[in-house]
């Protein structure tokens, strides 16, 4: 299992920048092809059942498109709220789900919308970044900005886009660990230990079959960490029974032992 991370950590980070090598034209070039967008110039008049839809400040890009590319997170200021319940000033969203070739992430203008949910793993507890703030995914717009729709007008509302992808990474984590260089070797514990604390995710795969949210839970590939390091581990939890069963046979015998010995006592 170990053999196959450094294979995960490059094509993880390769996910986080504009794709321009690859071979982003449709399969079928004879039919108007549309990608996906994070942000949409217009809202969407019904946005999915919970989720929830902003009108955020994308006016500083440079500093947005810093963030996207660096930590694969930004943060949006949020000027309205115009479906579901959100009251922080910000919202902290992650863009790993962006392929930089069928989906973007560019705001162009002063404000855009988004649409998101809130991502959870599955045990109910919410998934933060390093500074403690809830993470959220998007859902993806027709990209209208990127495409030129001959057979349309100029829609007066935001379409959500067939393509939708809820995989997410924390790329900061894997670029610690891509630092290192060990592309043909393990990662050592000591390597794990100095990037990722316990409980931290590596890369996550979500689904919204939950009304309202993200279920995630971390990819197979994360079991290479030791295991001090991963989700939800404790002693007990690991070895609990194994205590209690070589607990429980050590009690067996001594008791075997001290009836038998009895017995020779009163024999003789």
């Amino acid at each position: 299992m170990r053999k196959r991370c450094p294979l995960f950590l490059f094509s993880a980070l390769s996910l986080a920048y504009p794709a321009t090598a690859l071979a982003c034209s449709p399969p079928d070039p004879d039919r108007t092809y549309v990608g996906a967008s994070v942000t949409s110039l217009k809202p969407a008049q019904n946005p999915p059942k919970g989720a929830i839809q902003l009108k955020v400040n994308v006016a500083n890009r440079q500093q947005i498109w810093q963030e996207h590319t660096s930590a694969g997170k930004v943060t949006l200021p949020v000027k309205e709220v115009l479906n579901g319940q959100f009251s922080a000033p910000s919202i902290r969203l992650n863009t790993t789900n962006v392929d930089g070739c069928n989906s973007s992430f560019e705001p162009s203008q002063g404000e855009a919308y988004i649409t998101v949910l809130p991502m959870e793993y599955s045990d109910g507890e919410a998934i933060l970044d390093r500074q403690g703030a809830p993470e959220f995914g998007a859902i993806f717009y027709v990209d209208t900005l990127g495409y030129v729709l001959e057979d349309k007008k100029e829609p007066e509302f935001g379409e959500y886009s067939e393509l939708q992808r809820y995989s997410f990474h924390d790329l900061e984590r894997l670029h610690c660990l891509h630092s290192t260089g060990q592309f043909d070797t393990d990662l050592s514990d000591e390597i794990w230990r100095r990037c990722v604390a316990p409980g931290e995710y590596l890369e996550l795969d979500c689904d919204n079959s939950t009304v309202g949210k993200l279920v995630c839970k971390e990819s197979d590939e994360t079991n290479d960490r030791p295991l001090e390091l991963r989700r939800g581990y404790s002693f007990w939890g690991q070895y609990g029974a194994a205590v209690v069963l070589s607990l429980l046979t050590i009690s067996v015998c001594f008791g075997l032992g001290y009836v038998i010995l009895r017995r020779k006592l009163a024999a003789s």
